[in-house]
């Protein structure tokens, strides 16, 4: 296992764990002045513990934050799909029309460059976006296979951090704003928290770790998920409230709780605007480097001929 841990593990489940992990210890250690511990053993515990919680963190990730976007018709569609279509200036119409010939000749698979983008309605609107994700997928793999995915991969494995911290940064925001909340004392309020984070956590039992959800429909599956995410989101919110009860006694203690809840909330932005800006270069660098790659072996196959 120690030998097959690499950048994307450190990237994708490490950091985003170690932050989230932060943010909730953050609250204590500025008033109880309660830090962690700097032991080698309690320094490997939290090693782990922020890699398990990574991992945990790109499962909502992915549903709160999909890597589809919407194109110029409002569609909900992957970068690597709608960057071939006619009008989108993100490559040329030559690197298009030969990435669609080197496609076709290598996979069979038409990527339809020349023609307009379906809208939804349009009975071909779900074939070309497949198609198109078939071949991006079968060059990736090709990359990967020629061992010249290097550039992609650190793309990928970028999109993944930023997406990983931004969720990070919005339970950080929920789990904040529970904190400011705890400067009322007010029983009835308290009561309200317990009630919701107890149905938040039988939401999550239900939805996140029972197999429930491998047996329904598509529609009812997506659903779930969003109700799961939902709950999670809860849950920080009515945990940061019953965290900060007896700790939050005055307005400048709630004023830089609000104050980290902006500051979350901010950094949540700046994230999630570069994890779209990062899945958009990884999307680019795939069929560039695919372009490139199979030009190289063309010209290596006719010298050697």
């Amino acid at each position: 296992m120690i030998e097959r841990f690499n950048f994307y593990d450190v990237y994708g489940y490490f950091l985003p764990g170690f932050g989230l992990l932060g943010l909730i210890w953050l609250p204590f250690g500025l008033f109880k002045h309660s830090w962690p511990s700097k032991e080698v053993g309690s320094a490997l515990i939290a090693v782990v513990l922020a890699y398990i919680v990574g991992h945990f963190i790109q499962t909502l990730a992915t549903q709160a934050l999909p890597s589809r976007t919407k194109d110029s018709f409002g569609n909900s569609r992957y970068p690597s799909d709608f960057f071939l279509d006619p009008e989108n200036p993100t490559f040329s119409k030559q690197f298009k029309e030969q990435l669609a010939s080197i496609v076709r000749s290598s996979f069979g698979i038409d990527l339809m460059v020349e023609k307009a983008p379906a809208r939804k309605n349009d009975p071909e609107f779900a074939a070309v976006t497949r198609r198109r994700q078939d071949a991006f997928l079968l060059s990736r793999g090709v990359l990967i296979r020629e061992k010249i995915a290097a550039y992609p991969e650190q793309f990928e494995g970028m999109y993944t951090l930023m997406r990983g911290l931004a969720t990070a940064s919005f339970f950080g925001f929920a789990y904040f704003v529970g904190w400011t909340s705890a400067i009322s004392q007010a029983e009835c309020l308290t009561k309200l928290a317990i009630g919701f984070l107890t149905l938040a956590l039988a939401c999550i039992v239900i939805f996140a770790f029972l197999p429930i959800r491998f047996t329904v429909s598509p529609a009812m599956r997506a659903w779930l998920e969003k109700t799961s995410l939902a709950a999670f989101l809860l849950a920080f919110l009515c945990s940061g409230h019953l965290c900060g009860l007896g700790f939050v006694n005055s307005g400048s203690e709630a004023a830089l709780l609000a104050g980290l809840a902006a500051v979350s909330l901010i950094l949540f932005l700046r994230f999630f605007t570069a994890y779209k800006s990062f899945a958009q270069e990884f999307a680019k660098a795939v069929w560039r480097d695919y372009v490139g790659h199979s030009r190289v072996a063309v010209r290596l196959n006719d010298t050697v001929e």
